[in-house]
């Protein structure tokens, strides 16, 4: 799937549906996306979103990026980035980060 930015593609698409019709979407969009096939196959998954500082001379002072937790067994919640390209992919390595939550009971892990 490509990024809307990169690409300069347009509509913007938001739901998982449409990302899968236009073959297309920002970072939110496309982790939408990942989290609606991670729990069609019964994998807990959730979206997140960070604000990231913009360090370029123009444009809005933040941005907001979209992405998901993921958990895995071994790992407990991973942070996966849906975004694509070289920079996320260096970010998928677990475990990145986890949670004191654990899907199963919902109660804090000691």
């Amino acid at each position: 799937m490509r990024h809307s930015w990169d690409y300069k593609a347009n509509p913007v698409t938001l739901s998982a549906s449409a990302v899968l019709e236009r073959k297309t979407g920002y970072c939110f969009a496309k982790s939408h996306l990942l989290a609606a096939l991670l729990r069609a196959n019964a994998i807990p998954a959730g979206l997140c979103y960070q604000r990231l500082k913009n360090h370029a001379d123009v444009g809005p002072a933040f941005y907001l990026h979209g992405l998901n937790a993921v958990w895995l067994e071994e790992y407990g919640w991973y942070r996966a980035d849906a975004r694509g390209g070289p920079m996320c992919m260096r970010s998928l390595r677990p475990p990145m980060s986890t949670s004191p939550l654990s899907p199963k009971s919902r109660a804090r892990r000691t």
